[in-house]
């Protein structure tokens, strides 16, 4: 379809220069080589190269997803574009929290939200919140963590966002491991898995899948030293590493 938009449009076509953008955007969801990828016009708008950013971040390219998205977000401030701001900052959140700079996330992650609830954009607010979730998990704040990833959880549900509602409940039951409460752990996953066949996503499938693997030990016949239980007991220490997870970049959602 783009590709037909493409070709009805003329060379300064406005419609051209989005169906452009959009096929870039495309390819960088898909992580095709750049040295295959669309040839863009020179001077972009704001949305445009936030669009481009959000696709880069999505697909793995951290570099060119901060410089578009850092340059778009000069703009939308001075432009006093509010929903503008708040996707940037979206994006820019994220990309600080995989480069572990766990302030300037939740800085970005703060007013994110508080710009997407004001223009009342609850697909923002769902991502705002799940990116403040996993702050609040990586600090140990479980009780935090839970409650916005509820939060988030409940907005992605109602907005029907799949992929989504299933890795914000696997994110819960990630939290429920490392609080200790396997059997809620276990529940949660399962629910994930659950979903996540019926709605034939394969990415949400394998996360539920690990998740019950490292909430559930395996079964032998070793018993755990006296005083522990077999489960405690053969959790691995490594489980509570947050950074396994989070360098599958999974659903940028």
């Amino acid at each position: 379809m783009l590709r037909h938009a493409l070709a009805a449009a003329g060379p300064a076509d406005a419609g051209r220069s989005d169906a452009l953008v959009w096929c870039a955007a495309l390819e960088a969801w898909e992580r095709m080589p750049v040295a295959r990828a669309t040839a863009l016009p020179g001077d972009l708008f704001p949305r445009q190269r936030w669009l481009l950013g959000f696709a880069r971040s999505d697909g793995g390219d951290p570099p060119a997803a901060i410089g578009l998205v850092g340059e778009a977000l000069e703009d939308f401030r001075r432009l006093g574009d509010r929903w503008g701001t708040a996707a940037a900052l979206s994006v820019l959140g994220w990309e600080s929290l995989w480069l572990g700079e766990l302030a300037a996330a939740r800085r970005e992650g703060e007013e994110g939200l508080a710009l997407f609830r004001e223009v009342g954009d609850r697909w923002g607010e769902s991502r705002a919140l799940r990116l403040l979730g996993v702050l609040a998990e990586v600090a140990g704040n479980y009780d935090d963590a839970t409650a916005l990833h509820r939060a988030g959880l409940a907005t992605a549900e109602e907005l029907q966002l799949w992929p989504v509602v299933i890795e914000q409940i696997s994110q819960l039951g990630r939290i429920a491991t490392l609080a200790g409460d396997h059997g809620r752990a276990d529940a949660r996953y399962e629910r994930a898995l659950r979903v996540a066949r019926e709605r034939s996503f394969h990415h949400g499938v394998v996360h539920a899948r690990v998740g019950l693997g490292a909430s559930t030990p395996p079964r032998s016949s070793w018993a755990p030293p006296s005083g522990r239980s077999r489960r405690t007991a053969t959790v691995p220490a490594s489980r509570t590493c947050w950074r396994s997870w989070a360098s599958s970049r999974s659903c940028g959602g």
